[in-house]
């Protein structure tokens, strides 16, 4: 017996003029903060980035807190990786 996998890929075209918006928010002040790219710490972030950028979005629970995890929604055509 063969076992044949195959790796398939879909073209994504370069969007360099696009600008996206992330925003994040901790639903509580007392639960912890969080941050863009280690910029903006606070219980609301935002800030808009080029398309194609790496993003890093952190969650910084409070004392006698631990993070549970990432609720995730998106505005326009295509939701970002």
């Amino acid at each position: 017996m063969v076992l044949i996998i195959v790796a398939n890929y879909d073209y994504v075209p370069p969007t360099t003029n696009q600008k996206y918006t992330v925003t994040v928010r901790s639903p509580f002040d007392t639960g912890g903060t969080v941050t863009i790219d280690g910029v903006g710490t606070g219980a609301f972030v935002s800030n808009s980035f080029a398309g194609g950028s790496s993003v890093t979005v952190r969650a910084n629970p409070s004392s006698g807190y631990s993070f549970g995890a990432w609720s995730l929604s998106y505005v326009g055509s295509s939701l970002l990786s």
